[in-house]
């Protein structure tokens, strides 16, 4: 592995251009007429990764909100924000939307899987209610045709064994 001359960051030894800052690098050993000149500094253009950054923002903004109301998709979309912030920043510390992007995804995860378990609770003592409610109309239907709740609850207990 060898550095960049323009932007310093590691690239492979066989690079042709930089992939951070899309610049030409040329190996020393090349011949004369493919060695790089340095343009002067008003000249050179500078190299923003812009929208990969806009989009993995969008991803954790995303995943934030939705850990709250959906907390399975919000899981996903923090997991996805997370990846790709840390992708985008190439093996460098997070800085700017990058860091934005990591810290409302870290926030986003652990919201998501708190909701799922609430989500869950709720359905169990939704669904435990109804059963309930069932089994107490069943004994109501019973008691009027003249058998006694007993005997309805003992009929459950011979479906579930």
């Amino acid at each position: 592995m060898t550095f960049c001359p323009h932007c310093g960051r590691e690239i492979f030894d066989n690079s042709v251009f930089c992939k951070y800052c899309g610049q030409k690098v040329v190996p020393a050993d090349a011949p004369e007429e493919y060695q790089v000149v340095d343009e002067p500094a008003a000249e050179k253009e500078t190299y923003e990764p812009s929208e990969p950054q806009k989009h993995n923002l969008v991803f954790s903004i995303v995943g934030l909100a939705l850990a709250v109301v959906v907390p399975l998709a919000g899981l996903i979309m923090s997991i996805i924000g997370k990846k790709k912030a840390k992708a985008n920043a190439d093996g460098q510390p997070l800085k700017g939307k990058n860091k934005i992007a990591d810290i409302l995804s870290t926030v986003g995860i652990p919201v998501s899987i708190v909701n799922m378990v609430i989500w869950a609770i709720a359905i169990a003592w939704v669904v435990f209610w109804c059963v309930i409610a069932a089994i107490l109309a069943a004994g109501g239907a019973a008691r009027e045709m003249g058998h006694s709740v007993q005997a309805v609850f003992q009929a459950v207990a011979n479906l579930i064994h």
